[in-house]
Order: structure tokens, then sequence, then C-alpha cells
């Protein structure tokens, strides 16, 4: 499938460009498949736990900040470390508390991560220069090497969880996202297809690369 160009310098970027935000035909088909496995009732119904504990802390942080005399608070700035507890603990098995722990390195990173794409005279050129390809590669490319990526940095924070996850996996057969990424993980660099009975088959495996752009771009969807 391709969606046509949203952020050529991120799409041209060695790493970022094969998560799902970017990758196209088969590579993306892949990584859909793979990932929408774990957006199922039945997934969500298990974050459910881990849900009531965050908003139970949320809900006295608030009152916290009640009683110290506090009349108005910004909501906006409570819910970004609540949102990533959400998503971090009943997702990918990152058990930090991150609304007690709000200058946590991987939190703060998040925080940067959106305002820093589409930014910049690099971001500037490479979407005005669509159509002249062979002119523009030689930026792109120097681009990819020294530019600023925040989605690259906030992956490579992201990648010490699923290093963790490697060496301890769930137990009991349980999944979460991460749990599912890695189970589909396979060295094999190319895409394997096949069909069956007249219908399109791809095989359903990442990269090592591809979970772990694909960590980070989901973590900041969540």
């Amino acid at each position: 499938m391709n969606r046509g160009t949203t952020m050529r310098t991120d799409e041209q970027h060695p790493l970022l460009g094969q998560g799902l935000l970017h990758a196209r035909d088969l590579q993306w088909k892949r990584t859909r498949s793979v990932t929408s496995y774990a957006f199922t009732a039945t997934k969500f119904k298990q974050l459910f736990p881990h849900l009531d504990a965050a908003c139970d802390r949320f809900l006295d942080l608030v009152a916290e900040k009640g009683s110290h005399g506090e009349k108005e608070v910004a909501a906006y700035e409570l819910f970004k470390p609540l949102a990533m507890e959400y998503i971090c603990h009943g997702s990918f098995g990152i058990a930090n508390l991150f609304q007690e722990e709000t200058m946590h390195p991987l939190f703060r990173m998040a925080t940067r991560v959106l305002p820093g794409t589409m930014t910049g005279p690099m971001h500037m050129i490479a979407q005005s220069t669509t159509t002249l390809n062979r002119v523009v590669a030689p930026f792109l490319w120097l681009n990819s090497k020294i530019g600023s990526f925040t989605y690259d940095r906030f992956s490579k924070l992201a990648y010490k969880a699923i290093d963790l996850r490697r060496k301890d996996p769930l137990p009991n057969g349980r999944k979460d996202i991460l749990q599912i990424l890695l189970d589909a993980e396979s060295e094999d660099e190319a895409a394997r297809s096949e069909v069956t009975d007249g219908v399109f088959k791809v095989e359903k495996k990442m990269t090592p690369a591809e979970i772990s752009v694909n960590t980070g771009m989901l973590l900041i969807a969540g």
C-alpha cells in the first residue's frame, strides 16, 4: 500500500523508513498483519487492571494537590504522564511510575517526539521537491546521517525495554503488544510471500530493526 508522501525526511531514514508510518508494499502489509493482532477486544480487556491502578493514582495526585491549597491545576500536564503509563505499562511492560517520575528520560523524550517532527528547513525542502528525486537524493541521504530525528532518538531509548523482554518473556503465554512483536521476530531481512488457493499471503515476521522502530512509533501513537 502506498499512501503518498507525508514525512519525506523520515521516509528516507534507514531505520524510520521501516516503521508502520512509512513502510510500503510487502513491508507495510507484514508489519500491519503483526501489529493488528494486538488490537483485539480480548487484548484490551487485559489492560483494564493496569488502567484502573494508574487512574487511581492519578486521582490521588489530584486530591493531594487540592489538599495543598491548589484551586487550579494544569490538567494537560497531569494527563501526559497518565497516558504514558497507560500505554507503557499495559501494552509494553514498562512499569515505571511516570506520574511520579516526570523527569524520567523516556517520558521527557516522548514529550519531544511530535513537536520535533515535520519542522526545519530540510523538511520544507524535502516536501517541496517530491518530483525531483535524483536532485535531492544526496541531501536527503546526508540529512539521514547528521539530521535530528526525534522518533529515532525515542526508539533507541525504548529499545532497552525490548532487550529486557527478550531476556524475560511474559509468563503463561500472556501477550501484550511488545510480546506479539517479539514473537514475530526473524533475522531474515527479506519478506516471504506466497499464493495459496488464489490468496496472496505474506509471512508474519519482523526484523529486529522493524521491531525497534515500530515499538517507538506505537508507544507514541498510544
